[in-house]
Order: structure tokens, then sequence, then C-alpha cells
């Protein structure tokens, strides 16, 4: 479990590097939000994976073959609301 809040933590700071590079404006306005949204993605994504692969009754702790998912999951949900910020705040700029 403390891996997997510590893929949190690495997405949380590779999405405050990466919204200097990719987005608009100042990194004042974007990257604190930039960051929140990317540490709350990795986690829904990681407590999605954690109750679909754990078994019953054991949610307290996932068990070993649910932590790979649980990573991957929390990798894909980080960087992919990173994303969809990152696709709306251009889009915004633009229109």
């Amino acid at each position: 479990m403390l891996l997997i809040g510590f893929t949190w933590i690495f997405v949380a700071i590779a999405a405050g590097i990466l919204v200097h590079y990719l987005m608009p404006g100042s990194w004042d306005t974007t990257g604190p939000l930039a960051i929140m949204v990317a540490s709350v993605g990795a986690f829904f994504g990681s407590l999605l994976a954690s109750l679909v692969f754990t078994p019953p009754g054991r949610l307290e702790d996932p068990s070993s073959p649910a932590m790979v998912p649980c990573i991957v999951l929390s990798l894909l949900g980080g960087f992919g609301a990173f994303g969809l910020y990152v696709f709306d705040v251009r889009r915004r700029a633009h229109a």
C-alpha cells in the first residue's frame, strides 16, 4: 500500500514538472491544480484496481496480485486526468 502512495506522489511531481511545458500561462495559475488533478486521478485509479482485484473480505490491505494493477491503474488514472486537464485548459485558451 505504501508503494501505491508513492506512485501518487511521483505522478504529482511529474505533473508539476510537465505543466510548465504543456500549458499556457504561468505555473502559479495552472501548476497547483494540475498537481491536484493528477494526484486525485492516481488515487481513484488505484482505488478502482484495489476494489476489483482484492479478494472479498480483505479490503483493508490489497493482496499481492492486486499490487501491480493498482500501480498501473494509478499511473493511468493520474496521467489520464492530467491529460484531460491540459486538454481543457488549452481548449479554453484558444476559444
